[in-house]
């Protein structure tokens, strides 16, 4: 059988390693009835509209893994209209926390290494 060498298979070898299935055949390039969302190596796959390329988040996901994980922080925003759409200021509020986050990371390890700052031995 001859390999398949073109960007379709490739990500259809990408896709399959990550949720154990694959939407598209690389060969034939017919849709396919999607396996389960979850398999492989846990990944979940998504839904091309969910998709917000501007902040690159799955808004859908995103939504699910905060109503999982944050659900008393969420509570708080239930009696806002449009509460679960997210308002550009939202992710640019949280994009700006993540800069914050890197510069700070950045900062360190530079004192660290030029020793401005001690860093404490580990203890075993």
């Amino acid at each position: 059988m001859p390999s398949q060498t073109t960007e379709a298979a490739l990500e259809a070898c990408i896709e399959r390693a990550l949720t154990g299935g694959v939407t598209v055949t690389a060969k034939e390039a017919v849709l396919q009835e999607p396996t389960p969302d979850y398999g492989g190596n846990g990944w979940k796959r998504g839904k091309p509209g969910d998709f917000n390329a501007e902040f690159a988040v799955d808004e859908a996901m995103l939504w699910q893994f905060l109503e999982s994980t944050q659900a008393k922080e969420l509570a708080k925003l239930h009696h806002k209209p449009n509460w679960k759409r997210p308002a550009r200021s939202w992710f640019e509020k949280l994009e700006s926390q993540i800069q914050t986050l890197q510069t700070l990371r950045s900062t360190l390890i530079a004192h660290a290494v030029t020793g401005k700052i001690a860093i404490p031995a580990a203890t075993a």
